[in-house]
């Protein structure tokens, strides 16, 4: 992998007053706003605050002095109007308000420590990755990559910055038409200091659920760009169960058509269909568990960059992938239910052919008897039909009771 045996920018210590002066907050350079009180970093005894979702962590960044070769350029220009197209470009503010703000070259060297760079592309087109490399600084390669739809989840380190790339699953827009397999969707996150960069192919509803529950949290600027790389992956992670949830409920609606006494639908069919689905999320979110785990190897540590990932984001991961093994165990119970099921209509149609046998067997007895060649002073009289045919009546009779006494019926 590119930039693996990279080692740890070298920190420089600063004093109070300048960490103060190169920290300082964008719109504070621009419109003489002084710094925030109590704005500073989080000491050793505090705890860390939770984000909006209550899953990951939000860790304020440790100052680390002046940048390598960073320079303050002019103040970065909120948008305006809402977007058309091309990338969308999100700047949180810890010390202001977040906002929108335009694509430039060399836009992350105008962000501060207390701000967060957040660029996500909904296309693949060479224009628009050439602009979003240029405004974070990425080599040519990368972009080439991430002009390419990725064949599963990995983890590539390059020398300040790392490049995870995600598999989400969603529903399909339209069952009907297209089908209940969920669809596949790749996204490439390229996190640095203090910027991270998104690349998929049209809207993606992890994406769409983390920017509507982060729009208007100001304290993302104080996180750091692991901290936003695990959210995403987090919010990726939650459209799995939101998956299972939805298999859950189909398996449960399974169970209730398995146990109705004459299914008009095909219950093996539907659980072919199910199992199918379920061996194509797990293949889908089984890779990522050695792109999570390479986040914790030592060689692939770059913490003073980019600070350190969500702890819990592998078992979050384990998780959901014991969450879609057991869609399978269940998927087999709702099978043996079906089993059982269609074994014990089998036993009512036996049991009603041998009542029935068993009602007309005194009549086939008699018949066969009356039938035989000789003869009989009983025969002479045609009026003794009649008693023959009420005879095999209270022999069928008699068995019906004995039947229902025994409660076989």
């Amino acid at each position: 992998m590119p930039g693996g045996g990279c080692s740890a920018p070298e920190r420089r210590s600063t004093t109070g007053a300048n960490r103060k002066l190169e920290g300082a907050d964008i719109d504070a350079r621009s419109n003489g706003d002084a710094d925030t009180p109590g704005g500073g970093d989080r000491t050793a005894d505090q705890p860390a605050r939770r984000s909006v979702d209550g899953r990951a962590p939000v860790r304020h960044r440790v100052h680390r002095g002046a940048r390598r070769g960073a320079t303050r350029g002019p103040p970065l220009i909120p948008t305006g109007g809402d977007r058309v197209g091309g990338p969308r470009v999100r700047l949180y503010d810890a010390d202001g308000k977040d906002r929108e703000i335009g694509l430039t070259p060399g836009l992350h060297k105008h962000v501060s420590e207390r701000q967060l760079l957040w660029i996500d592309l909904e296309s693949r087109t060479p224009d628009d990755l050439a602009a979003v490399g240029a405004a974070v600084g990425l080599e040519p390669g990368l972009v080439e990559r991430l002009a390419k739809d990725p064949p599963r989840a990995d983890l590539t380190q390059y020398v300040d910055h790392l490049h995870l790339v995600l598999e989400a699953m969603e529903p399909p827009k339209d069952p009907e038409r297209d089908g209940r397999t969920p669809v596949r969707r790749a996204v490439d996150v390229v996190a640095g200091h203090d910027w991270v960069v998104t690349v998929h192919d049209g809207p993606l509803d992890a994406l769409e659920h983390l920017d509507s529950v982060t729009e208007g949290e100001t304290r993302f600027g104080a996180m750091d760009a692991a901290g936003l790389m695990a959210a995403i992956a987090d919010e990726v992670i939650a459209d799995y169960f939101r998956l299972v949830e939805g298999i859950e409920r189909e398996i449960d609606e399974l169970d209730e058509r398995a146990l109705r006494r004459r299914p008009r639908n095909d219950i093996l069919a539907s659980i072919v269909e199910l199992r199918r689905r379920i061996g194509t999320i797990r293949r889908t979110l089984a890779p990522h568990r050695i792109a999570f785990a390479a986040l914790a190897r030592p060689e692939m540590e770059l913490h003073d960059e980019l600070g350190r990932p969500w702890p819990g984001l592998t078992d979050r991961l384990d998780r959901a992938v014991e969450a879609v093994e057991n869609l399978r165990d269940l998927l087999l119970g709702t099978f043996d239910i079906h089993m059982g099921r269609a074994a014990q209509d089998a036993n009512e149609v036996m049991k009603v052919l041998t009542m029935l046998s068993a009602v007309l067997l005194p009549a086939v007895v008699l018949a066969g008897v009356m039938g035989m060649n000789f003869k009989l002073p009983f025969f002479d009289d045609a009026n003794n039909f009649w008693v023959v045919v009420v005879a095999m009546g209270i022999f069928a009779l008699v068995i019906l009771i004995a039947a229902r006494w025994r409660r076989w019926i």
